[in-house]
């Protein structure tokens, strides 16, 4: 993930809707924003055009005609398309909410909903308010960049690099290895976690952490099923493992 914003670059951003009253709505407010916006009002159609094209940002509606919203994002996640999630649905029960997030959506909002709390989902997904409670937080020194060796996080320009080459993160992935990697050894729970990266306090939900987690672990762990980075502990929580390479350095 690479935060640095080149001013001539459009953000792209695939809408799958097929309310049209609020497609229009959406459109307004994401063009005006910069973003470049593609529609589809059809699920199946909507998961071709993910896959052929590269957005930064997947808005998806859960009700929809050809295929669902959460089945869409489960089916991306399985090919390993990390792209930010944002799921929007008229339900408002805390089931779908937890589906949602276990497929591996980022973000949940209910219809009904302000439009300027959309806007700032969609700017926080597309990284541009200045990341997350935990960034703030915990990676104060935006110059840092903390040195495990073979991993390095680029806290300034959001980057992270295994063996010196580049790995791709969504925003929540950066978040929570920020928050984990500034703090080597500290313990955090799932419900910890997700207070300070979603800045929500739902302990119904926080069990997402783990789906998360996993993907992160996959994306930086030489072995997934005995990593070495990001280690459980016995609370059911994580912390981060620095190993014997760890040195912090200003750049």
């Amino acid at each position: 993930m690479n935060s640095e914003n080149n001013i001539n670059k459009r953000d792209r951003v695939l809408l799958v809707e097929d309310d049209k009253d609020i497609v229009g709505l959406l459109e307004i407010h994401l063009l005006d924003m910069g973003c470049e916006l593609i529609i589809s009002y059809n699920g199946r159609e909507g998961l071709e055009k993910a896959r052929a094209e590269t957005f930064d940002l997947i808005i998806l509606d859960i009700m929809l005609p050809g295929m669902n919203g959460t089945e869409i994002c489960k089916t991306l996640r399985a090919e390993d398309d990390h792209t930010p999630v944002f799921m929007l649905s008229a339900k408002a029960e805390k089931y779908d909410k937890m589906i949602g997030m276990e497929y591996g959506a980022d973000a949940y909002m209910t219809k009904p909903f302000r439009i300027i709390e959309f806007i700032s989902q969609v700017k926080s997904l597309l990284c541009k308010v200045g990341g997350s409670k935990a960034l703030s937080d915990n990676c104060e020194d935006y110059e840092e960049v903390l040195d495990y060796g073979n991993l390095k996080l680029d806290v300034r320009k959001k980057e992270l690099y295994m063996d010196g080459k580049t790995v791709e993160l969504s925003c929540k992935e950066f978040d929570i290895l920020c928050l984990l990697a500034s703090e080597p050894g500290r313990s955090y729970s799932r419900n910890q976690i997700y207070d300070l990266v979603w800045g929500l306090r739902v302990k119904e939900y926080a069990h997402v952490v783990n789906s998360h987690i996993n993907r992160l672990r996959s994306k930086i762990e030489p072995n997934f099923q005995s990593p070495t980075y990001i280690l459980n502990t016995v609370e059911n929580g994580y912390f981060f493992n620095p190993g014997e390479h760890y040195q912090r350095k200003v750049v």
